[in-house]
């Protein structure tokens, strides 16, 4: 067994199909390689780093992959990483050190490439692991916003949506109104905006091409000075827009969210729900949050810290001194 790291610029097209072979049995997966490759090379940096595990015969059974991205912490620019893509084939599992000897290999990888810290989103079977043999500490979890929305007055069709307008115009007008006393509300209870002492992702034109590549997926909504960033699914028969990002004249607060949802909830094709992923400490967030033994997951936000010194560490572990959303990582 052998393991070895590389940037996803230097993996040739035979281990991509290699890569992508083993990933699709790990999780009955129906991507394809290229789709795959397009992934990492459409990542935050245009690459990300790869850990990989060869048999005696060359042929990789193990992957794990660090996405790097840059944060503003303090007014400064910091790197870390996003760990995700991870398996070891079935039959190689019996060592169950395996993934922690690729794991670490590839963290001091990164780390001579000035990676400061990794964050990690497990799912439940990985949880314990990575908790317990990576060490990797507990941040917050990403909690689940619902905003009900107007778009299943059209469910029937279009007569039956025609009859319902007066009332999807009262939902919304209603809605919005709610929406503006609770702008009102957050800008007297919080005056100051302290996201600029915070982790936030380091995001621009540059990042949105590579982030949004995928039109198929993602639907981009610009009206003058607002914009907004949906991912359109259907979730058990509900059509449900997933909000990667919001901002109004170049603001990504409560009065960004109001003008994206109100901007939803008149629009003709309006989702039926609206759901974010991630941490928003507005202090009306208890409204919209779905209680936590109704979210249909569990999403831990980890942290392995590297050689951070005690302060930072302190600090990273704070969910306030953080913004984190869909946009950072998708984990729906």
């Amino acid at each position: 067994m052998n393991i070895i790291c590389k940037t996803s610029l230097e993996i040739s097209d035979q281990e991509w199909i290699e890569i992508t072979e083993s990933f699709i049995a790990n999780f009955s997966n129906d991507s394809n390689w290229q789709n795959f490759k397009r992934y990492f090379l459409h990542s935050y940096l245009g690459y990300a780093y790869h850990s990989l595990v060869l048999n005696d015969q060359g042929r990789i059974v193990g992957h794990t992959a660090f996405i790097p991205k840059y944060y503003y912490w303090n007014g400064e620019r910091v790197l870390m990483a996003q760990s995700g893509s991870t398996f070891i084939n079935k039959e190689y599992r019996t060592d169950l050190l395996l993934y922690r000897k690729l794991y670490d290999q590839l963290k001091k990888y990164v780390a001579e490439r000035g990676v400061q810290f990794i964050l990690i989103v497990p799912n439940k079977a990985a949880y314990i692991y990575t908790e317990r043999i990576l060490k990797a500490k507990n941040i917050f979890p990403l909690d689940f916003y619902i905003v009900p929305s107007t778009g299943f007055y059209s469910r029937a069709g279009s007569f039956f949506g025609m009859i319902f307008w007066p009332i999807k115009m009262l939902h919304a007008i209603v809605f919005v109104l709610i929406l503006q006393l609770l702008k009102y509300w957050n800008d007297f209870a919080q005056p100051i905006d302290s996201l600029s002492n915070r982790l936030q992702l380091i995001r621009g034109s540059d990042f949105e091409k590579l982030r949004y590549y995928n039109e198929r997926d993602y639907v981009q909504i610009h009206k003058k000075e607002l914009k907004y960033i949906l991912n359109i699914k259907i979730e058990k028969g509900l059509r449900t827009a997933y909000l990667m990002h919001f901002e109004y004249k170049g603001r990504q607060d409560f009065n960004a969210f109001k003008k994206a949802i109100s901007d939803m909830l008149f629009s003709k094709n309006s989702p039926e729900l609206i759901v974010l992923i991630g941490y928003y400490d507005w202090l009306l967030g208890s409204i919209f949050k779905l209680p936590a033994k109704y979210q249909p997951q569990n999403f831990p936000l980890m942290i392995d810290t590297m050689n951070l010194p005690q302060e930072k560490i302190e600090l990273l572990l704070n969910r306030k001194n953080w913004k984190f959303s869909l946009e950072n990582f998708d984990v729906r």
